[in-house]
């Protein structure tokens, strides 16, 4: 059997799935009700993107026969007075969903902002290493720079000692 709900119990489902306020929920629940009511007045049909249609047929509004109670009695002719009578087509896509053949719309959403998120921090982490690689080589361009004014130092500094001890053989020559 059917799960019946009080108009603040499906509000707060409303609410929690979409992650509005009850009033939001309550507003929008009742505009799609005012909408549908308008719609199936005026064109006798209304289709739910994702959902289904809901179809009007015009009956009534003419003489019918019904039988007397009475044994035997036969028939009276009553006019039975114009109504609407509403059936409801759901989409293809709404049986499938109901069948578990497709994901919910929600967890298609939930599905993309996950990808949506993973992707920006893939482009994050590339940036990042793009960041790193070019600081890791500049970092690497001063190493040898600074490497080789060492070098240059030593070098110098090495050859002073040479001239200072043949400088020092001359003399002592």
């Amino acid at each position: 059997m059917a799960r019946k709900l009080t108009p603040k119990e499906f509000y707060d489902i409303v609410r929690k799935q979409a992650g509005v306020s009850e009033k939001v929920a309550r507003d929008v629940w009742e505009a799609i009700v005012d909408i549908s009511v308008k719609e199936l007045q005026e064109y006798s049909a209304i289709s739910f993107p994702y959902f289904g249609e809901l179809i009007g047929d015009l009956k009534g509004g003419k003489y019918d026969y019904v039988p007397i109670p009475e044994k035997g009695a036969g028939t009276r002719e009553v006019f039975v007075p114009p109504y609407i009578k509403l059936r409801f087509k759901p989409k293809e896509s709404l049986k499938s969903r109901v069948n578990g053949k497709l994901p919910t719309r929600g967890d298609v959403y939930k599905f993309r902002e996950k990808a949506k998120r993973d992707l920006m921090l893939e482009k994050e982490k590339e940036k990042q290493a793009e960041i790193f690689k070019k600081k890791s080589e500049e970092l690497t361009h001063l190493r040898e720079k600074r490497l080789a004014k060492y070098t240059k130092r030593m070098d110098v500094e090495r050859a002073d000692r040479e001239n200072k001890k043949k400088d020092k053989k001359e003399n002592d020559e």
